[in-house]
């Protein structure tokens, strides 16, 4: 087994870090306690940022106005977006890996030539909505309803928390039609559809989120004749780019504490060398190194089209967002009273973490999936 990365894998690598680390992380604070008007203005100028550095559109053909690098350098953008500002790693998670990539996968011509370039250039900002209020823990269907009429569709329901609902200019949504889970486009200010007011979170609160109310609304259907396909496949990258996030947030929680533990002295000693407080260290870098071989396996698996992807990928996405979580527990525990100040970097890793247990489907949710799996195998 070959665990080396290509020259080139290495330097998409280091170009994302070295893009994130100078335009992104300096306003990760900002954006975090920004009122939403400067939120919204936030999150387009750090979009056109990426897609300036040519980052934005990594994971996509170039001849289909993308970067290239494949998936690999899509879910390392999202690990690195992670790491130094949470909400603009959620941002980009719905605009381009999952608004762009329903386009790419599964729109026709004509929709991916009027969306996809705006998209991946910086000029758009998608959305990706399939949370419901009263969504079951224990199956994946829906209750948006969507009707076939002589043109298209029309949906009706409600969706949750939908990342970049407030300044989308098109949103992909789940909905079931005849029964059937599918994917649909529908561009922002349609007639039938309304988006919530803003959201005020605890935690990523730079991300724009809003619920939305669909009332015979039209919709164009992607993927037709793919079924329930499209959408199992969409939510395989759906959970492994949350996963590449929380990655993101278990480094930055393990770097914070980190650097506190070795500075700081608890008597004698410098605080890390206190076992109650080293072994909290060693288990997030435990953490951390068993989320990156899960993402890297996941990546392979959705490269290679195996049918076991989506378990795996569910997998990644639960063990990186509680792991995340409790490393961000951890990291405020270390750094004290610090940390549990409002603006302390360990007190935003705290809040962002506990969300990425929530949306993405929750973990109890993907838990019934992979137990359902297992007893099908065994």
């Amino acid at each position: 087994m070959e665990f080396a990365f290509t020259e080139e894998q290495l330097g998409i690598q280091r170009k994302i870090r070295d893009c994130c680390q100078r335009e992104i992380a300096p306003g990760a604070r900002d954006l975090d306690v920004a009122p939403m008007e400067r939120t919204l203005e936030m999150i387009r100028e750090r979009t056109v940022t990426l897609a300036r550095e040519g980052l934005l559109g990594l994971g996509f053909p170039v001849e289909k106005g993308g970067a290239g690098g494949g998936l690999l350098s899509a879910v390392s953008l999202h690990q690195e977006l992670g790491e130094v500002c949470t909400a603009t790693a959620l941002s980009v998670l719905s605009s381009v890996g999952l608004c762009a990539r329903a386009l790419y996968e599964w729109g026709e011509g004509s929709e991916r030539d009027a969306f996809l370039p705006g998209l991946l250039g910086g000029e758009k900002i998608g959305a990706w909505g399939s949370i419901e209020p009263e969504a079951s823990l224990d199956e994946w269907g829906f209750k948006t309803m969507a009707s076939p009429t002589g043109s298209g569709y029309r949906l009706g329901g409600k969706k949750s928390m939908v990342l970049n609902a407030p300044v989308s200019a098109l949103k992909v949504l789940t909905a079931s039609a005849n029964g059937v889970p599918a994917l649909f486009l529908v561009v922002s200010g349609a007639k039938g559809i309304e988006t919530g007011a803003p959201q005020v979170k605890m935690g990523c609160r730079g991300v724009p989120t809003a619920d939305l109310t669909l009332e015979d609304c039209p919709a164009v259907r992607l993927g037709h004749g793919n079924g329930e396909g499209s959408v199992v496949a969409l939510r395989s990258f759906e959970h492994l780019l949350f996963g590449a996030v929380a990655t993101g947030v278990i480094k930055a929680a393990m770097v914070a504490a980190g650097i506190h533990a070795r500075d700081r002295r608890a008597g004698d000693q410098a605080l890390g060398r206190h076992q109650e407080i080293s072994f909290k260290l060693a288990d997030t870098l435990l953490f951390h190194e068993t989320a990156l071989m899960l993402l890297n396996r996941c990546v392979w698996m959705m490269e290679e089209k195996n049918p076991e992807a989506p378990v795996l990928c569910s997998s990644a996405k639960v063990f990186a967002s509680e792991s995340a979580a409790r490393a961000a527990e951890w990291a405020v525990q270390i750094t004290g009273q610090e940390g549990y100040c409002d603006d302390s970097h360990a007190g935003r890793l705290y809040r962002d973490a506990k969300l990425l247990e929530i949306l993405g489907d929750r973990t109890e949710k993907h838990r019934m999936f992979i137990a359902d799996r297992v007893l099908d195998l065994y």
